[in-house]
């Protein structure tokens, strides 16, 4: 079955180019001119099931914010991605609080849009291990981005604040975190264990 992304941009020519760089993947991308349309693309009496939400910020009718709450309140099992050619950290917080698991700053290069979807692990469950490490590494610095890891000492447990980190991480795929733990990547993960069991994530 292939998966789908809802790219929800009012720029035709952002959409346009998503749609190229993720040619190749896998992933069939469905087009949404704002949030109104998106939602609408959702709620739709014979809806199409998406896998994950591209989602801009700026856009008339129903701006990102609006659209991004909504999508995730009534679907919160679908992965969001948030784009924006305004980078703001405060927001990409707010976001983040909100269940996001990425915030990508316009324009986006077609490696970071890639591994942005493979975070959400939709594409390909056979990753190999240096892909899967590189692709953690990059979901440890959204969080950095965003204010929410503290890296402590090697001796230091736990290895991250909790729980919003813990729950956040969580939110995008445990199978795919709890890997990382239990493998020793030369990254300070084990410590992380009784940190993330302590919270029941796992």
């Amino acid at each position: 079955m292939q998966h789908k992304i809802l790219v929800v941009d009012d720029e035709a020519d952002v959409r346009s180019t998503i749609k190229l760089q993720l040619k190749g993947t896998g992933l069939e991308v469905v087009e949404a001119e704002d949030g109104k349309r998106g939602i609408e693309v959702l709620d739709a009496e014979n809806a199409i099931t998406v896998d994950a939400i591209l989602c801009d910020v700026r856009m008339p009718n129903i701006n990102g914010v609006e659209a991004v709450s909504y999508f995730r309140r009534e679907y919160p099992s679908i992965p969001v991605i948030v784009l924006t050619g305004y980078p703001d950290v405060k927001l990409a917080v707010e976001f983040m609080k909100e269940g996001v698991v990425e915030y990508l700053v316009k324009p986006v290069e077609k490696e970071k849009l890639v591994e942005a979807v493979m975070i959400l692990k939709i594409l390909d469950s056979g990753l190999r291990r240096n892909d899967k490490i590189r692709i953690f590494r990059s979901i440890l610095k959204m969080f950095e981005f965003a204010g929410s890891v503290q890296w402590m000492p090697a001796t230091s447990s736990p290895a991250f604040p909790a729980p919003f980190f813990v729950q956040q991480l969580s939110r995008i795929r445990p199978v795919f975190v709890r890997q990382f733990i239990e493998e020793d990547v030369g990254m300070r993960f084990r410590p992380a264990r009784e940190t993330f069991q302590r919270f029941g994530v796992f």
